[in-house]
C-alpha cells in the first residue's frame, strides 16, 4: 500500500499524517455518485482556489465570462453541473524514498526566502496553501533521484506555484513587465548575454506582447546585458535589500544549477524557463484583452504554462541522466515530449476547470471546447478526457520511434529518461487525484 506523510517543519506547516487512498479524499466517492459535495458557491474567494488576494464575487467573475444567450445564473449552473471524468493513469505511481527529508528541506528554504504569510494574507489563504501539499507533487514526480537532487525541484515547485497564484491576479501585461517578472528574465540573460536565441525570443515577445513601454524595457535589458559582458562568469546580483523575494529565491536555485550542470544543459533550461515566463504573460494578455485562444493555440501554450518543459528537463539534473542534444532535438523525441506535455496539460485542465471557470479564465481546454463546439461543460470534459487518452497513446507510439533512432551508446540513458517521464506523468496524475486540495477545495462534483 502506498502511504505518505506530510512534513512537519514548524508549526506553520504541520499536517496530520494520512494515507493516499480513497479515504484520503472523503468527498471523492460521494462526488462520483453525484451526491452533493462542499459548496463552491458559498465558499468562493480567496487564493486557496481562485488565485486572488481579495474575496471574489461569483457574479462579477461570471459577468466577464463569455456566454451565448445565457444568463449568469444559467452559466453558473452549467459550471456547477461539471464532473471530472473517471481518470485512470496507465502507469503505476510511487513516491521517492527521500521524500520526507527533501520536503522538509524545501519548506525550510521556503521560510528563508519567501514571506508566505505576506503572499497569502489571511489565515484561510495560508491554510489553503499548506493543505495543497505542493511539495508532494515533486516527490511523486522525481522518484529515482537522491535526497539533495530531489530538494531542488521541490523548492522550484513551491516557488512556481506561488508565482502562478500571483500571475492569476495580474490584470495587464504592463504590470507583468514592470515587476519582478522582468528581473527573472534579466537574470537568465545575464548568464548568457551573447545568446542570440534567448535575446531574440525575448524581443519577439515584446513585439507581440502589447507591452506599452517596449523601448524603455529594451533599454533596461540592454544595459544589464552590457554590464554582464564586463563581468563574465558571474551571476546576477540578488543581494540588494530592495530585491523582490522571488528574485532572491530563484537566484539561489539558479546559482546551484549554474554551478552543477554543463553549459548546453543550462542554455536549454534557461530558454525553457524564459518561454515559461513569457507564455504566462501572454495568458495575462488574453485575460486583459478578452482574447479566446483556439484549441491549437491553447494546446501549444499550455505545454509551457503548466511548467512541464522546465520540470521534465530537470530529470537530467535530478536523476543524473544525460540526454545528448542530437537525441533530444530529434523529431521523434520532440513528438514524445509534446504528447507527454499535452496529456499532462489536459489532465490538469480537467481538474482545474471549475476553479478557473469561476473566475472567468478562458485558458482551459474544457472552457475552449465547450464554447467552440457549443456543448455542455460535462461534454467538453469528456472530449478533453479523450484528447488526454489520445495523447497517452501517442506517447507510447513515439517511445517506439525514439528507441529506433537512438544510437546504441545512448540507449540506456534514453530508457532511463523515458522511464522518468512515465513516472513523472503517473506521479502528477496521482497528485491531482489523491494528494492535493488545490483543485478540489470548495469545488462541487470534483471527484
Amino acid at each position: 500500500m502506498h502511504t505518505a506523510r506530510a512534513v512537519c517543519v514548524n508549526s506553520s506547516w504541520v499536517s496530520p499524517p494520512r494515507a493516499y487512498s480513497s479515504s484520503a479524499r472523503p468527498h471523492a466517492a460521494a462526488l462520483r455518485r453525484g451526491e452533493e459535495g462542499p459548496n463552491l458557491f458559498t465558499q468562493c474567494g480567496g487564493r486557496g482556489w481562485g488565485g486572488s488576494n481579495k474575496r471574489l464575487s461569483i457574479r462579477n467573475a461570471l459577468s466577464e465570462f463569455p456566454t451565448v444567450e445565457r444568463t449568469r445564473d444559467e452559466e453558473l449552473e452549467r459550471i456547477k453541473a461539471y464532473r471530472v471524468p473517471d481518470l485512470v493513469s496507465p502507469y503505476p505511481w510511487k513516491r521517492n524514498q527521500f521524500a520526507d527529508n527533501a520536503k522538509a528541506e524545501a519548506y525550510r528554504w521556503l521560510d528563508k526566502y519567501i514571506p508566505v504569510q505576506h503572499v497569502y494574507e489571511s489565515p484561510e489563504e495560508l491554510r489553503d496553501f499548506r493543505d495543497s501539499d505542493l511539495a508532494e507533487w515533486a516527490v511523486l514526480s522525481f522518484v529515482d533521484c537522491g535526497e539533495k537532487e530531489l530538494a531542488w525541484p521541490a523548492k522550484l515547485t513551491l516557488m512556481t506555484f506561488i508565482l502562478d497564484d500571483d500571475i492569476d491576479d495580474w490584470c495587464s501585461p504592463e504590470k507583468a513587465m514592470s515587476t519582478f517578472f522582468l528581473e527573472l528574465i534579466v537574470m537568465i540573460l545575464w548568464s548568457f548575454p551573447d545568446d542570440e536565441r534567448l535575446y531574440q525570443n525575448f524581443v519577439e515577445f515584446l513585439d507581440e506582447g502589447r507591452v506599452a513601454d517596449r523601448t524603455q524595457t529594451l533599454n533596461y535589458v540592454h544595459s544589464k546585458m552590457a554590464e554582464a559582458r564586463l563581468k563574465p562568469g558571474t551571476l546576477y546580483d540578488t543581494s540588494s535589500v530592495e530585491a523582490h523575494w522571488i528574485i532572491k529565491a530563484f537566484g539561489d536555485l539558479w546559482a546551484e544549477l549554474y554551478e552543477t550542470m554543463p553549459d548546453n544543459f543550462l542554455r536549454r533550461w534557461a530558454l525553457l524557463w524564459q518561454i515559461y515566463l513569457l507564455e504566462n504573460v501572454k495568458e495575462v494578455v488574453n485575460r486583459r484583452y478578452k482574447i479566446t485562444p483556439s484549441v491549437h493555440s491553447l494546446t501549444e501554450a499550455r505545454r509551457h504554462t503548466t511548467g512541464f518543459w522546465i520540470f521534465t528537463k530537470l530529470l537530467e539534473f535530478a536523476e543524473k541522466v544525460h540526454v545528448p542534444d542530437e537525441v533530444y532535438d530529434c523529431p521523434e523525441m520532440q513528438r514524445f515530449l509534446e504528447a507527454t506535455g499535452d496529456a499532462l496539460a489536459f489532465d490538469n485542465d480537467l481538474w482545474s476547470f471549475q476553479r478557473e471557470a469561476m473566475r472567468g479564465d478562458k485558458n482551459n481546454m474544457v472552457v475552449i471546447l465547450s464554447h467552440s463546439q457549443d456543448c455542455s461543460y460535462v461534454e467538453a470534459g469528456m472530449k478533453t478526457h479523450q484528447m488526454m487518452l489520445d495523447k497517452l497513446a501517442e506517447m507510447e507510439k513515439a517511445i517506439v520511434d525514439v528507441e529506433k533512432v537512438t544510437p546504441p551508446e545512448y540507449q540506456e540513458a534514453i530508457s532511463l529518461y523515458i522511464r522518468g517521464l512515465r513516472n513523472f506523468y503517473a506521479g502528477t496524475h496521482h497528485w491531482y487525484e489523491d494528494c492535493t486540495s488545490r483543485y478540489r477545495k470548495g469545488v462541487p462534483n470534483c471527484n
